[in-house]
C-alpha cells in the first residue's frame, strides 16, 4: 500500500495509539516468527545464485557472500515458525526505554552467527558505530541495554573491490588480505546456484521484479509505484541517471518502463533485451 509523506506520520501516530491502547487492554499485538532454511546441495540446483561470489585479489580463487536481492518461494521453502513477537507492556518512560534503545544484527545469542552476506558483515559494524555515536560510548551501560549480547562486529568487504559498482567514482581500494581464507574456511561447492563473482546483471535478476509488479501489485499498487519513480525522476538534474534509473525499470517491464518514460519524458531501453 503506498502512503503519502503527508499521511506518515499521522498513521504512525495512530498506530502507536492504538497498539498502546490494545496494551493496556491486554489484547498484546503478536507477530509470528518464522525462518526458511536451504541445505548446500539444496543451493546447488537453485535456479538463483544464493551465494554470489566476489572476486578476490588470489587468482582463481573467489570468496563466497550471500545475495539479499533474491527471494526463496515459500512453496520449495516453507517457513518454519520459530517463535512470538508479542508487545505486553507499554513503557515508563519513553526516552529511556525506547529513543535509547540501539539495535544491532550483530547482537547474537550463543549459537547463531552472521552470514557472510557484504551487507549484512558491514552493518554488523556500523550499527553498532552509529549507536556509539548517537548515544556516547557508554550506551550499552544504559539499563535498558544492559545485557550480555555481544555488539562486537567487522565489516568484511571484498579486497580491491567496491560494494557495488559506481559511475562516479573508482572502485574502493582495500588493503590486501594478511591471510589465506580457504585455508581456514571450507570450500563451496560449485553448482548452478553458485557462480564466478560478476557485476554484470542479467534478465535472470529482473524475473522476480517483475512477477512482483504484474502478479503481486495490485492497478492501485502500479500507478502508486509509478507515480512516486517519476516524482523522484523528475527532481534528478543528471539527465544519464535518469536515463539508466529509466531503463533499468525497462528491464523489469516494459509497461513499467513506457508509464514511467511518459512522466519523466525519455525514452526507456532494457540494454539486456535485444
Amino acid at each position: 500500500m503506498h502512503v503519502s509523506r503527508q499521511r506518515r506520520p499521522r498513521i504512525l501516530t495512530t498506530t502507536l495509539r492504538t497498539s498502546g491502547d490494545r496494551i493496556e487492554k491486554g489484547d498484546f499485538p503478536t507477530w509470528t516468527v518464522s525462518i526458511q532454511t536451504m541445505t548446500p546441495e539444496q543451493s546447488q540446483k537453485f535456479r538463483y545464485d544464493v551465494v554470489r561470489p566476489f572476486l578476490n585479489t588470489i587468482p582463481a580463487r573467489v570468496e563466497e557472500g550471500n545475495d539479499l536481492t533474491k527471494v526463496w518461494p515459500e512453496d520449495e521453502y516453507p517457513l518454519l515458525e520459530v517463535g512470538k513477537i508479542v508487545l505486553n507492556k507499554n513503557p515508563d518512560n519513553w526516552f529511556a526505554e525506547i529513543e535509547q534503545l540501539a539495535f544491532s544484527p550483530s547482537n547474537m545469542i550463543p549459537g547463531a552467527e552472521p552470514s557472510n552476506d557484504p551487507v549484512l558483515q558491514a552493518r554488523l559494524f556500523s550499527y553498532p558505530d552509529a549507536q556509539r555515536y548517537r548515544l556516547g560510548g557508554n550506551y550499552l551501560e544504559f539499563p535498558v541495554l544492559d545485557g550480555h549480547a555481544s555488539t562486537e562486529g567487522r565489516a568484511l568487504y571484498p579486497p580491491n573491490a567496491a560494494n557495488y559498482p559506481s559511475s562516479f567514482n573508482p572502485p574502493v581500494s582495500f588493503v590486501k588480505r594478511p591471510y589465506n581464507l580457504s585455508a581456514i574456511a571450507d570450500p563451496v561447492t560449485p553448482g548452478p546456484a553458485i557462480t564466478q563473482g560478476t557485476y554484470e546483471l542479467s534478465l535472470l535478476d529482473f524475473e522476480q521484479p517483475n512477477t512482483l509488479y504484474n502478479k503481486e501489485f495490485s492497478d492501485e499498487e502500479k500507478q502508486s509505484l509509478v507515480s512516486n519513480v517519476i516524482d523522484a525522476l523528475n527532481s534528478v538534474t543528471i539527465q544519464d541517471i535518469k536515463q539508466r534509473s529509466l531503463n533499468m525499470f525497462a528491464c523489469v517491464d516494459d509497461k513499467l518502463g513506457a508509464a514511467i518514460g511518459t512522466g519523466i519524458g525519455l525514452t526507456p531501453k532494457c540494454p539486456l533485451k535485444p
